[in-house]
């Protein structure tokens, strides 16, 4: 096996299991899809963001970048800032299956 190419396929393979989606929480009501694509593309390039209004609980939404470096320069620079007067709380998506909530549907 050649080690060039290892390595090349590593960092391909490793590339694509870094997360790249971001958990957003604690939005403002009136926060919109729009607005939060725009905001998180000044850091780069969005893949595709989804708000979820729960009717107990402050709106929340997963933004999807297309790189893992842009998610963690998001992360970093947006966790905790203040929008719309709420401090915005930004942390890396879990996938459902690690998720221990019960399925009430």
């Amino acid at each position: 096996m050649d080690s060039d190419t290892s390595i090349t396929d590593a960092i391909q393979i490793g590339d694509e299991t870094q997360p790249r989606t971001l958990y957003v929480g604690n939005l403002d009501a009136q926060m919109t899809e729009e607005f939060l694509v725009v905001l998180f593309s000044q850091i780069g390039p969005v893949k595709g963001c989804k708000i979820i209004h729960e009717p107990s609980g402050d709106p929340y939404a997963f933004i999807e970048f297309w790189e893992h470096h842009a998610a963690a320069a998001a992360l970093a620079a947006m966790n905790k800032r203040s929008c719309f007067g709420k401090e915005m709380k930004v942390n890396w998506a879990t996938s459902p299956n690690s998720q221990s909530k019960p399925d009430t549907s």
